[in-house]
């Protein structure tokens, strides 16, 4: 499974620490899933827990063994990307939300997942829980 919140708050707290000491470029992305269940009810009903997994694949086989990843609450994500700018990070994520169409249990069910997400560079000054506000009001934006 993937990390919660609680171990999200101890490694984003040690790569803020990090990137301040070092000058290293930290990037947190907050990721949103989303199911268009317009295309069948019944992905809701039955298998919502099962895409959910599948994403958290999707994500884990694309992002580096650095990386972070915690589930937070539904179908948001936060991802914590060491020694990653912001345009390095909307260019993979660019990326990935194009490739979730190919996400689904079945033929029937693909193209029903979307990604949208929102980005935060750290800057000096900096705390997690800003950076962690900062992502969300750019995934908010984005939507």
């Amino acid at each position: 499974g993937l990390a919660n919140e609680r171990a999200l708050s101890q490694q984003l707290a040690i790569q803020v620490t990090r990137s301040r000491r070092y000058q290293n470029p930290l990037t947190l992305a907050l990721l949103s899933m989303e199911i268009a269940d317009d295309n069948n009810p019944h992905i809701l009903d039955d298998n919502y827990d099962r895409l959910i997994v599948a994403f958290s694949q999707f994500l884990r086989d694309r992002l580096r063994w650095a990386d972070f990843i915690a589930r937070c609450s539904g179908g948001r994500f936060i991802v914590v990307l060491p020694e990653t700018t912001e345009a390095e990070a909307a260019k993979l994520f660019e990326n990935m939300a194009s490739e979730t169409a190919s996400i689904g249990l079945s033929e029937a069910q693909k193209n029903s997942i979307n990604m949208q997400f929102g980005l935060a560079a750290w800057q000096k000054g900096n705390d997690p829980k800003l950076l962690v506000e900062r992502a969300s009001m750019a995934l908010n934006q984005s939507a």
